[in-house]
């Protein structure tokens, strides 16, 4: 087995991550989007079933996290609170959000 490189670090104010987790983490969260929207694609209205409504809204909020996830490691144009608020619903506690 090959030698592991350290690509993920913290310290008390910042985390890095390794240009190769970077990538396997948005990997991931492209393919939970596309998993998302196909799984939407396959249910359909059931004259006598409104499975398709609980399956389009699990699979918008799942979406809908995998896209906070793109935003958090790769839009530097959102701000962490609004990603934050996306995820939790809830705005970040103000001394939090003095650092964001």
């Amino acid at each position: 087995m090959a030698d592991a490189i350290i690509d993920l670090q913290e310290n008390e104010t910042d985390f890095t991550i390794g240009k190769q987790r970077h990538m396997a983490a948005l990997e991931a969260a492209w393919e939970i989007a596309a998993l998302c929207e196909a799984l939407r694609k396959a249910v359909t209205p059931d004259d006598n079933s409104q499975n398709h409504l609980v399956v389009r809204g699990l699979s918008s909020r799942i979406e809908g996290l995998s896209n906070s996830i793109m935003a958090a490691l790769y839009d530097d144009a959102q701000a962490t609170s609004e990603i934050y608020l996306d995820v939790t619903r809830e705005f970040l506690p103000e001394q939090e959000a003095s650092h964001v």
